[in-house]
């Protein structure tokens, strides 16, 4: 109701801009995966399926985009709600939020995280993990 009275100020504005950018983001990632050699994951699955005499008809690049958006933003909330709580429990618990930093200080020494550093982040691992058990599921 309030998306045709004011667009801009009850957020429709933003939400449709952010999902049209979503869209776009996955339609440049299926048109590249299209060309590329099969990897055999979903989206080349999809897109021999699509391509197959067998389709029937039920399946469309349409659909593959909005089945793309979907497995996005279905763990967006359950993600920001466990960022929430390991933020506050991180605020909550000084002590560990100071070990935490000092061992990021030491390991990155300023630089970017990279995949390479995880090993030698054992306790910024170990807070990760734990925030995953207690605040998901």
């Amino acid at each position: 109701f309030l998306r045709h009275i004011c667009p801009e100020y009850c957020g429709y504005n933003v939400y449709v801009g952010i999902h049209e950018k979503i869209l776009t983001f996955f339609h440049k990632k299926v048109e590249l995966l299209r060309d590329a050699a099969p990897n055999r994951g979903f989206i080349h699955a999809y897109l021999d399926k699509l391509n197959s005499a067998q389709s029937g008809g039920s399946f469309s690049q349409e659909q593959l985009l909005a089945i793309c958006l979907d497995l996005v933003t279905a763990g967006y909330d359950s993600i920001c709600s466990t960022l929430k709580f390991t933020f506050l429990y991180l605020i909550l618990n000084p002590d560990i939020q100071k070990k935490a930093q000092e061992e990021i200080d030491t390991v990155l020494q300023g630089r970017p995280p990279t995949i390479e550093e995880k090993p030698h982040l054992p306790y910024v691992e170990g807070i990760v993990l734990e925030s995953l058990r207690m605040f998901t599921g």
